[in-house]
């Protein structure tokens, strides 16, 4: 790499549905210069997160910024510490924070920021299971879904990057988990590597999706003694058919909205409410972020390191080399490589 350059992916324009590489552009520059109380950082290696489809949306302004075109495609790395004119970060100390597409970036601390230790697990691990992914499964289902013992968690979107966290913790937690996913390959991957106790595709034989009616059935099968925490990553049909089986006081985690990320501005994503129900049945349904536990988020990573050494929790990473990849091709939000966590070795 020539230290003199700094290549960035920039947002050349805003998606009207699901964004391609033609939103992006990669430029060239200078790298810049830190002053009094910053530090200079290098990237290592960028994640690749569902969330990006939202930061590119209208929308995101609700509980952050966002991007616009001419921006540094936002996105969180590890990155090292190359120079330092600040007391707490030192010269050689990796951190894992929201320093965004480029290969170098100013921090002063005041940015969302991990400190990385790679004898806890592998650089790779910490944009998998102890940065975004899995800071979201863990917290999430901590102060929102709080499972028990023999209670049954439902995940959408559940071999994803954060989902298949969820059903694992869950089932560490000794809940019963399952899955809701679309392939059969994921079916089986669901079961077969990420340990869920069973398994609903929301697609047919032909790749059909199906109804919320025909889904709501399937899940009768999965859950026959109903759900206590649905772990809600996608909104849409799927989150409509789940509506029937929630048992006394449920726990509702509404965490991300895949199935809405195809609508176009000021297209909403609406469908079953019965705040009737809700009562009878004391349901809780909270909006999750997990920027409001960024400041403890160093509490998650020793109890997330001892599950993976306990053999309780797998990740698995997809690994590509070469900042000018991120928005080409089967990289750039292809949800088929959203099977598992993504990331970037610059």
């Amino acid at each position: 790499m020539n230290a003199m350059i700094n290549r960035q992916i920039i947002v050349d324009n805003l998606p009207a549905g699901m964004p391609d590489a033609s939103n992006f552009r990669l430029e060239e520059g200078s790298v810049p210069t830190c002053g009094e109380g910053q530090f200079l950082t290098r990237c290592l290696y960028i994640s690749v997160d569902p969330y990006m489809v939202g930061r590119m949306k209208p929308s995101a302004a609700a509980y952050t910024a966002g991007v616009k075109p001419g921006d540094v495609m936002q996105c969180y790395t590890v990155s090292e510490v190359v120079e330092s004119k600040h007391p707490d970060y030192q010269v050689g100390e990796l951190l894992y924070g929201s320093y965004n597409m480029q290969d170098y970036a100013v921090g002063d601390g005041s940015e969302v920021i991990v400190r990385v230790d790679s004898d806890v697990a592998p650089l790779e691990a910490w944009q998998a299971l102890m940065g975004m992914a899995g800071q979201t499964a863990y917290w999430g289902l901590e102060t929102i879904g709080q499972p028990q013992a023999g209670e049954t968690v439902l995940v959408s979107a559940a071999v994803g990057s954060v989902g298949s966290l969820v059903g694992q913790i869950a089932k560490a937690k000794g809940a019963r988990a399952v899955a809701i996913t679309s392939s059969p390959e994921k079916c089986k991957q669901a079961l077969d590597t990420f340990g869920y106790d069973a398994v609903v595709s929301y697609k047919d034989e032909a790749g059909r999706n199906l109804s919320p009616a025909e889904l709501t059935e399937k899940l009768k099968e999965a859950c026959p003694d109903g759900i206590d925490v649905y772990f809600d990553n996608t909104g849409g049909d799927i989150s409509e058919a789940v509506w029937p089986h929630y048992n006394l006081r449920a726990r509702i985690i509404i965490c991300g909205r895949i199935a809405a990320a195809h609508l176009k501005a000021g297209e909403k994503d609406t469908g079953l409410r019965d705040q009737g129900f809700m009562i009878a049945n004391r349901i809780r349904k909270e909006g999750f972020l997990v920027f409001d536990h960024w400041h403890k988020a160093a509490e998650a990573v020793p109890q997330l390191a001892k599950w993976v050494q306990e053999g309780k929790i797998t990740y698995q990473t997809d690994v590509m080399d070469g900042i000018e990849n991120a928005p080409l091709k089967r990289f750039c939000f292809s949800w088929n490589r959203f099977l598992v966590s993504l990331c970037l070795k610059v």
